[in-house]
């Protein structure tokens, strides 16, 4: 039989058992202030007294999170409005309409002086979301804002979202008058807030390292297909598709292919035999297979549209920003591609199809791969008649490994890199739930 008797230094709570030198408190009695936010105007024509300044809105949370305004629209509002709203240090903003399917409202940002500092505006918040300040005789700030992140993680601000007209909305006054927050004392709550900023901190750091490996990958590109693999830039000459090597030439890409093939226009659904590759599985030159969907197919239909290792796959259809997405299939098992996708086969005697992945990715490539495109209302379309038609730089098969690997060596830098986030994002996860429910307690740490 199952001891479901507590442990001596805890005690059982509303919201489970938490150290029994923490209090359970309902997280409305923790804010001490709450204010919505202003708009403003797009100018001052009307009101020349009106103050110039940047809004905050729910979308810009990641972004200014991160230190970065730069995108943060700039409005008027009354003078008034600046002397109530202006953001200070420490203050809560959470998103209280807006969000999405897989992203809930009531995402928190907290306003450090660090992101202050970052702008050269006075800064306020969009209508869309709520100011709060907490209490600091009963709770550290930085404390309350991951403790917020912690319920978020966990969905419960999703319990306390209603839609209307296709909006997602916050019932915040629900959420603050009926979820609790565990608190240790101040000084503990110091304590696993510095702990908990810290591991953030390395995850940045990580972001700023995979953001550097993406850049040196993107300029080998550049420098690769402008002037070749060689020790020393090539002589080059200009050529309807920009300067390549003198011994480089231009070929049309149906003339280096054996064949192109549509996929599959069948219906894709979360169970079946075979795993379908749509656009959304196509991520910066690789086959991302995390979010699958099957279809039931006989044997005939499934050789036919069979992916196979090294085929090409490019995204015919999607918004214009995404549309010319190409991956190469590298991963193992029986899967097949959907409609809005081409398996483009290189005649490997003159294209290596590594080479071509990496060279439709090339920024070069997309932009003028879009000049091709047919624009929609929502989607954009290249067809692979149009695709045949695209003028490619190339080179000699040895030279075209030799940029594969070249570029390969940069996406695996990328990759471990990625992979060093991934493991602080797991540690930050562990920690967060053992720090919030007191199974690991931080009592003393040198600040």
């Amino acid at each position: 039989m199952p001891d479901n008797s507590l442990l001596d230094d805890f005690k059982e709570t509303e919201i489970g058992p938490i150290p029994v030198d923490w209090e359970a408190v309902v997280i409305a009695n923790v804010i001490d202030d709450t204010i919505s936010g202003d708009w403003g105007k797009e100018n001052n024509d009307e009101h020349p007294d009106w103050v110039h300044c940047q809004v905050i809105r729910g979308t810009d949370f990641p972004a200014v999170a991160a230190g970065q305004l730069a995108n943060v629209p700039e409005r008027y509002v009354r003078p008034s409005s600046i002397k109530k709203r202006q953001l200070q240090p420490d203050d809560m903003l959470v998103e209280i309409s807006g969000g999405s399917k897989y992203q809930p409202t009531g995402r928190i940002l907290r306003t450090t002086p660090q992101i202050l500092a970052n702008a050269h505006l006075p800064v306020l918040f969009t209508n869309f979301v709520k100011l709060f300040r907490v209490d600091r005789n009963i709770a550290e700030s930085s404390f309350f804002h991951l403790f917020w992140e912690y319920l978020y993680s966990l969905g419960r601000t999703r319990i306390y979202e209603k839609r209307t007209t296709g909006i997602r909305n916050f019932k915040y006054k629900d959420f603050l008058a009926n979820e609790i927050i565990s608190l240790p004392s101040l000084p503990e709550q110091r304590c696993i807030a510095y702990v908990l900023s810290t591991i953030q901190r390395a995850i940045a750091a990580q972001d700023d390292l995979i953001a550097a490996a993406r850049e040196v990958k993107r300029s080998l590109m550049q420098r690769l297909f402008t002037y070749g693999p060689g020790s020393e830039p090539a002589p080059t000459k200009e050529t309807e598709i920009g300067e390549i090597p003198e011994h480089w030439k231009v070929v049309r890409l149906g003339d280096v292919l054996q064949a192109t093939q549509y996929g599959l226009s069948v219906r894709a659904d979360r169970t079946g035999k075979y795993p379908m590759l749509r656009m959304n599985n196509l991520d910066d030159g690789r086959i991302d297979a995390s979010d699958l969907k099957y279809v039931d197919l006989d044997e005939g239909d499934f050789a036919k549209f069979r992916v196979r290792k090294r085929d090409v796959l490019f995204n015919r259809t999607n918004s214009y920003e995404l549309v010319g997405k190409t991956a190469i299939f590298d991963i193992e098992g029986d899967f097949v591609f959907a409609s809005y996708l081409i398996r483009v086969a290189p005649d490997s005697a003159q294209l290596l199809p590594e080479y071509l992945n990496y060279y439709l990715n090339w920024d070069d490539a997309q932009r003028r791969l879009k000049m091709l495109a047919t624009r929609g209302v929502s989607q954009s379309n290249i067809s692979a008649t149009k695709l045949k038609r695209f003028p490619i730089g190339l080179s000699s098969i040895a030279e075209q490994e030799e940029m594969a690997r070249i570029l390969s060596a940069a996406d695996h830098k990328i990759e471990a890199e990625e992979q060093r986030k991934a493991a602080f994002q797991a540690l930050f996860k562990a920690m967060l739930h053992q720090l919030m429910t007191g199974q690991l307690r931080m009592k003393e740490v040198d600040l």
